[in-house]
């Protein structure tokens, strides 16, 4: 929650450390993996969102269609990020249940 409530604040230090921690505790938590992958495109870093965003497919945690509505992806639209996305979707990949991402399009990390 301390994450998703920072990258809303613009605090993306606080959102990465907050998610880091989640991620120390359970690697493969999808919610935290697409939130970092968020948290680095909001910071115009887009090869390392990329690297973020693939790790949440494989998961199987959240649906990946997500990454292409979410606002604050828009900056990675068009690129590798759209690819990933319509293969994941091809492929069965990524698929969750609606509940995994909220009205802005970031996962939310109570739908464990």
């Amino acid at each position: 929650m301390l994450g998703y409530v920072s990258i809303k604040a613009k605090d993306y230090d606080r959102a990465l450390a907050a998610y880091n921690r989640a991620l120390a505790i359970e690697p493969g938590f999808a919610a935290a993996l697409y939130n970092v992958g968020v948290i680095h495109a909001l910071k115009q870093e887009k090869d390392e969102a990329f690297l973020w965003l693939e790790e949440v497919s494989p998961t199987r945690k959240l649906d990946m269609i997500a990454v292409q509505v979410d606002p604050d992806l828009v900056s990675l639209r068009g690129g590798p990020l759209l690819t990933l996305t319509a293969e994941s979707a091809r492929d069965g990949l990524g698929i969750g249940s609606a509940g995994d991402v909220d009205h802005d399009g970031h996962a939310e990390v109570s739908s464990r």
